[in-house]
């Protein structure tokens, strides 16, 4: 009997708490904001490119189909070097379109603007500055020469940066290989590009439209000599033709950029992430141009 009244308790106490759950429900209807289409534009351009890659869209608003963001007319690119015009003369393929140069972009500090418009929508702008070329006096490669932080062996990369003094500065650094195969008939060559690791915590790999990077700023060393040191995993060299890093100046926004996409990309499956507002430079739409001024080091192995 004791048993029956205790279920009997438990019970009568679960269809409370079930009956009382009803309370807690809420319908909040949201205002979805009005949405302006205008043209999108990705524009990642570097001191040593010879073809100028961007791609060039449309925004959607947040219930639109993401399945084609194509613009419905032809845009019209141009790019101005120091208020002069530089090139028109862009090849447009769907969203993705390039101008071939007859030689590398440069690492002069100039000043850059680009304007893309299309017939029925508003010409959009961007302007950067290329930024400094970084000043490398050393840079070393020892192979299996440090552990990574499982405790397997590991490639040790270092870099001694120059930075200049009493301003902001932006450094991305990747490793650069050409690599020597025989298929048995022919010699071939093959060159990879990938981000070193670092336990410094002023560094991050990032990630842009079509590379990826160990990014940092100055915060920590502005206008001193530091060295930062990296890990990679261990790779055989005995076939190696080339190896060096791969180091380039960054644009402020480049910095922002690679940060904030990043961190969009890693939060994306995350149902719990805080939402990640991409930084953008673009005026009159959305996107973002960007600069960096790039040297190949070279390092023995």
């Amino acid at each position: 009997m004791k048993n029956i009244r205790h279920i009997s308790i438990a019970a009568g106490f679960l269809l409370l708490i079930l009956s009382s759950c009803n309370n807690f429900e809420q319908v909040v209807n949201v205002d979805i904001p009005e949405h302006k289409p205008a043209i999108s534009l990705s524009a990642e351009f570097g001191s040593l490119d010879t073809a100028l890659f961007l791609s060039v869209g449309r925004s959607a608003s947040i219930l639109a189909s993401y399945e084609n963001l194509e613009l419905d007319a032809a845009p019209e690119i141009k790019l101005f070097r120091n208020g002069e015009l530089l090139t028109e003369d862009f090849d447009c393929q769907y969203s993705s379109c390039v101008h071939e140069l007859n030689q590398p972009l440069g690492s002069a500090e100039d000043t850059y603007r680009i304007e893309v418009s299309a017939p029925g929508w508003e010409t959009v702008s961007s302007t950067q500055k290329m930024p400094p070329l970084p000043v490398i006096k050393d840079a070393q490669f020892t192979h299996e020469g440090t552990l990574d932080p499982d405790g397997y062996p590991a490639d040790e990369w270092a870099v001694l940066i120059q930075d200049p003094p009493d301003e902001e500065n932006y450094y991305a650094i990747s490793t650069l290989s050409v690599r020597r195969e025989f298929d048995g008939t022919d010699t071939l060559l093959y060159t990879s590009n990938y981000p070193p690791s670092s336990l410094d915590p002023a560094t991050s790999v990032v990630y842009g439209a079509s590379s990826a990077a160990l990014i940092l700023s100055d915060a920590t060393f502005n206008g001193s000599e530091y060295w930062l040191r990296m890990y990679s995993y261990s790779q055989d060299t005995s076939n190696l033709e080339f190896l060096a890093l791969e180091i380039s100046s960054l644009t402020k926004d480049a910095y922002l950029f690679y940060k904030t996409f990043t961190a969009y990309q890693e939060n994306e499956f995350n149902p719990f992430a805080e939402p990640v507002v991409v930084h953008q430079n673009v005026e009159n739409g959305h996107g973002i141009f960007i600069l960096k001024n790039t040297l190949i080091k070279e390092v023995e192995y």
